[in-house]
């Protein structure tokens, strides 16, 4: 079976990032949704590629 493990983490003080973002001093870009059925749409999407290293 092709199998992948995903390892994420998450470090750092969260309220004076969340402060920085409701004061807008750090702008993320839109965050892309999509179907199920789309699931190629979506792994050819650059989002996807900028967000995970192959």
């Amino acid at each position: 079976m092709n199998e992948i493990t995903i390892a994420g983490s998450r470090c750092g003080p969260f309220e004076p990032a969340l402060k920085l973002l409701l004061e807008g001093k750090v702008k993320l870009p839109p965050i892309e949704l999509y179907d199920l059925m789309d699931f190629e749409k979506a792994f050819a999407s650059r989002a996807f590629k900028a967000g995970f290293t192959l």
